[in-house]
């Protein structure tokens, strides 16, 4: 439950190396059980082999546009990195042979503009192109986060504006990221934007 934490059974499962984890645009729940990729049927637990991946174990397993992606590193840091997955036969590919893995990266995934972002201790944007990696911040010391998933955010912005028309007002936005800044542009003049169509001020243009 993304809102109490709690925890509900679905299945067990005889995989005891997965992780990663993503679904395609069917349904369908691949998992990287270290260098396996297998599907995962989320009703019985039961697992089918596809193909092996690579040499190195899988982690932070993500897909986009029919390709998986995956970041395959040894503990000592060795290994590719970023690598394109075929969900078809299993084989990974390295995205650029010139960027190594980096154990700092335990987990993928996109968000709706196709951003790929990757956490470990670390949160960094990886350009799925060439694999280089443009580091955020530090979560802590302490941090080893080993999933991470985008939820885009769909609740509407309202705006109600109090006071009095041409004169000082307040302007209340709900819905807005907190802490985010919000800039409101109006006019009086021109016929464009969106009006209001409340009092006070009924008809402006924002």
């Amino acid at each position: 439950d993304p809102i109490t934490a709690t925890l509900t059974l679905v299945a067990t499962t005889p995989l005891v190396s997965i992780h990663g984890m993503a679904f395609d645009e069917l349904g369908t729940l691949y998992v990287a059980n270290g260098r396996d990729l297998y599907t995962l049927d989320v009703a019985t637990g039961a697992g089918t082999r596809i193909g092996e991946m690579g040499k190195v174990p899988v982690a932070g397993l993500t897909y986009a546009k029919g390709v998986l992606y995956g970041w395959a590193y040894h503990w000592s840091g060795r290994g590719p990195g970023l690598v394109r997955i075929d969900p078809v036969t299993g084989a990974g590919e390295d995205v650029s042979p010139y960027v190594a893995g980096a154990t700092e990266i335990q987990t993928l995934c996109f968000d709706e503009f196709g951003t790929l972002f990757g956490m470990g201790g670390i949160l960094s944007t990886v350009d799925p192109r060439t694999a280089q990696r443009n580091r955020i911040g530090l979560l802590g010391h302490w941090a080893d986060v080993r999933g991470l998933e985008y939820l885009p955010d769909r609740r509407p912005v309202k705006l109600r504006l109090r006071g009095r028309c041409g004169r000082l007002m307040a302007a209340e936005v709900e819905g807005a990221t907190p802490a985010g800044l919000v800039v409101l542009l109006w006019s009086t003049r021109h016929k464009t934007g969106t009006s209001v169509p409340g009092d006070p001020c009924r008809g402006t243009l924002l």
